[in-house]
């Protein structure tokens, strides 16, 4: 599996990563993706919502917006997309 992290300020990506795991997606690990995504991109992880995990799934792409970080945010938003082939 592969998600690629933008973080995105005006319109523009100020910041990426590629996690990568060789395990299948599975819904209980998704904090743990975060967590290795938001350490790299050297974010605080944003409080998680069933709306974020079912956007994932359904659409392969979730954004988070700022009021979902509890530290404040000079972004408009962090979107992981599945890259996964």
């Amino acid at each position: 599996m592969k998600i690629w992290a933008k973080v995105i300020r005006d319109n523009k990506i100020v910041k990426d990563y590629i996690f990568k795991t060789d395990k299948p997606f599975e819904i209980q690990d998704f904090f743990d993706y975060m967590n290795d995504i938001c350490y790299n991109l050297n974010l605080g992880t944003p409080i998680i919502v069933a709306k974020h995990i079912s956007n994932f799934i359904m659409f392969r792409s979730v954004r988070f917006m700022p009021d979902n970080f509890i530290e404040s945010c000079n972004f408009d938003y962090l979107q992981l997309v599945n890259i996964t082939e």
